[in-house]
């Protein structure tokens, strides 16, 4: 089986572990897991942040404005704005590895002659007993 390089499932295992697999059942995995932690990451990344914040302008916030209230509202604003910070970052980031805007992914119409999905060929080989090896091709 080949997988190109620019792929999304390849970019996403290269991400986690710095060698995706050279087996297919292995490989699918390491895809399935990589969904899994990347936005966890982010998550946790992006809570440190609007923690970090909070706590850094809470003595500031407390003595000018004196009020709780208010400050669960900035609070809520730091987590909105910091949610939409990484994940402006991340899809400008995807723009980047694909050579392609984030946006432009979503009006491209899919090609009719499609290679087999991930998970098609994982099915297949579950059911065959096998596990061919992968080729990772740049093209």
């Amino acid at each position: 089986m080949k997988v190109n390089t620019r792929s999304w499932h390849y970019s996403i295992a290269e991400i986690v572990f710095d060698y995706p697999s050279h087996s297919l059942c292995v490989y699918f995995w390491q895809v399935v897991w990589a969904m899994l932690l990347v936005p966890a990451l982010c998550i946790i990344l992006a809570a440190a942040i609007a923690t970090i914040v909070v706590l850094l302008v809470l003595p500031i916030w407390q003595w000018w404005a004196g009020d709780v209230r208010s400050l669960q509202i900035f609070s809520a604003m730091c987590w909105i704005a910091l949610g939409l910070i990484t994940r402006s970052i991340a899809l400008e980031s995807a723009g980047r590895k694909f050579n392609t805007p984030w946006w432009a992914t979503a009006l491209t119409k899919r090609k009719e002659n499609t290679k087999p999905s991930l998970l098609a060929e994982y099915i297949r080989a579950k059911r065959d007993k096998i596990c061919p090896r992968i080729d990772f091709t740049g093209d």
